[in-house]
């Protein structure tokens, strides 16, 4: 119904990414600044296909769960970048100013050499570290909604093909999880050997998210059963993890970017 496909939509791109927002926030310079940035990109994506898998295997409204897939990608068209563009600039700001207050610290212990060198040495970490890669990001979201298309009119004019064309998609999917978590072990630290701030950041999102929206979803003015609730909590938290493994290689080289696409890996 209209009403489960609005509470989720509003979950997912309001609630979500101001959840990631304000983990980031809080844990501040204590996780490496590609770890938030890459989390805030994948707390404000769409929903991911596999969200339906989950919906089915707990018996929840799984009609509800594909129509908010598909809405939500289309959705992300929009409210992703404007997402992006908000927090992450706030991150950014965070950052910065840590950055300064370390600076004004050094001052008392450094040259006025020493000082300018490392301040311009952060300030040219920082801009490399805050560009997105904005072409391939709406790139990845048309190569979602394009698949989508596709899939619909396959399954809506040639209903024989459904099968093959789950299998196809199935082993893709497993073959983008196996090359990203061999990809983030190889160039970073194994996604089993990252710090305890790591798991803590990436992973607080999602319980929060399936907790807030759970609340939200059994609010009475909605009049949303047990399994539409379910599928709710579902795709609020379970993300299109792809998107963000593509902008983490996409943004990062070598140590960084086995770091940052540590977090889709984990998160997913």
């Amino acid at each position: 119904q209209k009403a489960g496909i609005l509470v989720g939509l509003v979950c997912q791109f309001i609630l979500l990414p101001f959840i990631g927002f304000c983990t980031v926030a809080l844990f501040g310079t204590s996780v490496p600044k590609e770890v938030g940035t890459i989390l805030l990109v994948v707390t404000s994506s769409p929903g991911g296909s596999y969200s339906n898998w989950w919906c089915s295997l707990f018996n929840t409204d799984l009609a509800l769960s594909v129509a908010m897939t598909t809405a939500s990608t289309f959705f992300s068209i929009g409210m992703l970048p404007l997402n992006l563009f908000m927090y992450i600039e706030a991150i950014n700001s965070i950052h910065d100013s840590a950055t300064s207050t370390r600076s004004i610290t050094v001052v008392v212990n450094t040259t006025y050499n020493e000082t300018a060198n490392l301040a311009l040495a952060a300030t040219s970490s920082s801009a490399a570290s805050d560009h997105i890669d904005w072409i391939g990001l709406f790139t990845s979201i048309g190569v979602v909604v394009v698949a989508i298309g596709c899939g619909l009119m396959v399954s809506t004019y040639k209903p024989e093909h459904r099968t093959r064309c789950n299998t196809v998609g199935n082993a893709s999917g497993a073959s983008l999880i196996i090359f990203s978590f061999v990809f983030s072990s190889s160039e970073g630290d194994p996604i089993w050997n990252r710090s305890r701030s790591f798991y803590l950041v990436v992973g607080l999102p999602c319980v929060l998210g399936i907790i807030s929206a759970a609340a939200i979803s059994s609010l009475p003015c909605f009049g949303l059963s047990g399994p539409e609730k379910s599928s709710v909590c579902i795709e609020c938290c379970y993300q299109n993890v792809a998107l963000a493994q593509a902008v983490a290689i996409n943004m990062y080289e070598g140590k960084e970017a086995g770091i940052a696409v540590g977090v889709p890996v984990f998160y997913g």
